[in-house]
């Protein structure tokens, strides 16, 4: 019995980081329940999928946002399969809105497909006001219009990573890159665009630990697990 509870234990310290994406919204079902709209034009096609039309300029405020319901955890992933519809407008990017406060008060996390090479960039909107934390950094390849690509956001306290992938999966990006900020503490996750149009479809989550909470370092779990399954071996030789 004992040894068959080390081995669980030894599973856990390789399984403690992992998590499973749920999908949360494919929009088949022509509607935005579950969101709410703080800014913006969505609205669902007829093929199920969600489009944001704006012609407000990038950096404009309020910004069009549309916030998931719900409270949102300290540490969680997103992800959606995002796109636009015209790589001719420069400043067109399509990405999520995360630490929502309000309409004014966020980070931005965006795609440019438009730019040559696409771009990733890093906006704060603090009290309306925009400022550029990271940017503009090349993803490796090149946009073009009407396509989708998986965009993905991990959110571990003020540690974020973001993925990008050259067309649509849950594995096998990109681009990734990590950012730190402590502008903002807590707060809501969304879809988000500036300057034309922009689709969503296949918005998936979950739920990471929660940055404050004290989870031993696998290496840790692992130096314990050993000296245990030593401890065990030795008293079963004897």
């Amino acid at each position: 019995m004992k040894f068959f509870i080390y081995i669980a234990l030894i599973s856990f310290v390789f399984t403690v980081n992992t998590y499973a994406l749920d999908l949360i919204d494919d929009f088949n079902d022509g509607n935005t329940n579950g969101w709410t709209q703080l800014a913006g034009d969505f609205t669902v096609d007829g093929n199920g999928l969600l489009h944001q039309n704006t012609t407000l300029g990038f950096g404009a405020s309020p910004a069009p946002i549309l916030q998931l319901n719900g409270i949102t955890p300290d540490s969680y992933v997103i992800q959606a399969d995002i796109g636009i519809d015209n790589t001719s407008i420069g400043n067109n990017s399509v990405g999520f809105a995360a630490r929502i406060q309000d309409v004014n008060n966020f980070l931005y996390f965006h795609f440019f497909p438009s730019f040559p090479g696409g771009a990733f960039r890093v906006e704060r909107m603090l009290n309306g006001s925009s400022s550029t934390l990271l940017g503009n950094i090349n993803v490796g390849f090149q946009p073009v219009h009407s396509t989708f690509y998986t965009f993905k956001l991990e959110v571990n306290g003020n540690n974020f990573t973001v993925s990008i992938k050259d067309g649509v999966g849950d594995s096998g990006f990109d681009f990734v890159q990590n950012f730190t900020n402590s502008t903002f503490s807590g707060g809501g996750v969304g879809l988000a665009n500036f300057t034309g149009t922009a689709f969503y479809d296949n918005v998936k989550s979950d739920v990471l630990f929660n940055a404050n909470t004290s989870v031993p370092e696998p290496s840790t779990w692992l130096l314990c697990i050993m000296a245990s399954l030593g401890l065990f071996i030795r008293n079963k030789l004897r």
